[in-house]
């Protein structure tokens, strides 16, 4: 799988772990922190190790909150494939 493809899959992943099992204002507000962390690195493994941090509460999550996510992991997805573009 190339990188661009596989850092695709892992924001797809995330987003549907998201979509599909929890979710509230904590978990926007960690998406945004690893977003904010993800477009300031100037590395795809800085990025990377960002992304890790993303936390998914036990919770299920809102419309507002699945909509305001997809947002953030779109802007995420454009911040990775920048760093992937430079390497």
């Amino acid at each position: 799988m190339s990188p661009i493809k596989s850092i695709a899959f892992s924001l797809s992943l995330a987003t549907s772990f998201v979509l599909g099992a929890c979710g509230d204002s904590s978990m926007v507000k960690s998406f945004e922190s690893a977003k904010d962390k993800v477009c300031a690195c100037d590395t795809v493994a800085c990025a990377e190790k960002a992304m890790e941090a993303i936390e998914i509460p036990d919770s299920e999550p809102s419309k507002s909150d699945m909509e305001k996510v997809e947002k953030i992991s779109d802007e995420m997805g454009k911040c990775m494939k920048k760093l992937r573009s430079k390497s």
